[in-house]
């Protein structure tokens, strides 16, 4: 028995040195043990978390991007002092010289066993200059935001054979841009009036019957682009930002929270129905508000105290598991909360302590838990410490 615990113990030590040769010798990926070998200090602590379709990402104290979900946490190398970014498998990166930069990860089937995530080198968006905030969603629509208050947007593609990438162009017509977030193919600015302006005319393609009711599909060469306001938003401070969402939050100065856009789920005041509101609706039951994200079909609120409240159609497999909140209801398990964020069924959240909390579809491990099991209660997630390590035995 003391043999073959030797033996076992033997194999798992070369196979963390394996991975670990792996690592150094990957021109795209940094890991976890990595970052921790190179550094002396002590280990990042997550500050800003962006959740995505099926993996999320954060930003550390120390500037640096990392995706995280079924596999070991990876940094993207080649992205330093970012102050800003998004995700939905796409990502986006401000970083503190004004500059703005794209990457993604090969997505995988959930019965994948690639320990890593395979990240493309962030390329750089030539054009922007002085950029302070990004947006992207899933529909490859992308905004920035620069330090004069002009909102830039572009269009991205990506294929097998190559990646097409539209020049950005600014958006006329808005004024003093604050904030920035992009749903259901729509660019939403908000002015420091407290405004709120919604653009579209970003499509790709036109769609039309001819006379004999032939469809006929026409590749759009240029943006053509209409803002108007979105009624029954004033006094808002902050934008809510999701992933693939198809609703808007807004956070006004008094602390309530507004909201516009589809509702076919309850995803704005928790009631089905199918109509989506002419003017903002305010969501009720919440005051003192912070922060603000939505998913797919619900929502998420920080509020003063630093507790989390959700509402709406929480989706677990896509399919019938599901919970129905419809009106906002604490969020048991967490407290000392700093930062949220929704993605496709699933959500995010980081402590005042830098820990890290994930809830909701599991069905490609997001939760980073080693379970495909969906969770309606948040799990804490490790970071940056990867699995694998923790699994060796101890001397």
């Amino acid at each position: 028995m003391k043999t073959s615990f030797h033996t076992l113990h033997l194999k798992k030590l070369l196979l963390t040195f394996t991975a670990v040769g792996l690592l150094h010798t990957s021109p795209l990926i940094v890991s976890s043990a990595q970052a921790a070998a190179d550094s002396s200090s002590t280990s990042p602590q997550p500050v800003k978390v962006s959740a995505g379709l099926e993996s999320y990402s954060l930003l550390d104290n120390e500037g640096h991007v990392w995706i995280i979900g079924k596999r070991v946490p990876t940094r993207v190398k080649g992205l330093e002092n970012v102050s800003d970014f998004a995700f939905n498998g796409r990502g986006l990166a401000a970083r503190e010289d004004g500059t703005v930069w794209e990457w993604s990860y090969q997505y995988n089937s959930p019965e994948d066993t690639t320990w890593y995530f395979p990240v493309t080198s962030p390329v750089q968006i030539p054009q922007l200059k002085n950029i302070v905030k990004v947006a992207e969603n899933a529909q490859q629509l992308n905004a920035a935001l620069d330090k004069e208050g002009t909102v830039w947007v572009w269009n991205t593609k990506h294929s097998l054979e190559k990646r097409e990438e539209k020049a950005p162009v600014p958006i006329p017509g808005l004024k003093k841009v604050k904030g920035i977030t992009v749903f259901n193919g729509q660019v939403i600015a908000l002015q420091e009036d407290g405004t709120v302006f919604s653009s579209t005319g970003f499509d790709d393609y036109t769609y039309n019957f001819s006379a004999n009711w032939n469809l006929q599909i026409h590749e759009n060469t240029s943006y053509n682009i209409r803002t108007k306001q979105v009624p029954g938003l004033s006094d808002i401070v902050e934008l809510g930002k999701g992933t693939n969402t198809r609703h808007l939050l807004a956070l006004k100065k008094d602390g309530t929270v507004m909201a516009w856009g589809d509702n076919h789920y309850g995803q704005l005041i928790g009631k089905h129905g199918d109509a989506e509101p002419i003017e903002a609706v305010q969501v009720p039951g919440l005051t003192d508000i912070i922060s603000l994200t939505s998913g797919n079909t619900h929502s998420l609120a920080l509020k003063k105290d630093a507790t989390v409240w959700e509402w709406g159609y929480l989706t677990i497999d896509g399919s019938h598991d599901f919970e129905h909140i419809t009106t906002p209801v604490q969020v048991k398990g967490l407290d000392h909360i700093t930062a949220i964020s929704s993605g496709f069924g699933f959500n995010t959240a980081i402590g005042q302590d830098g820990t890290l909390w994930a809830w909701g579809a599991n069905n490609f491990e997001q939760l980073s838990d080693d379970t495909n099991t969906p969770k309606f209660s948040p799990v804490h997630v490790s970071f940056p410490k990867p699995r694998w390590m923790l699994d060796l035995p101890k001397n």
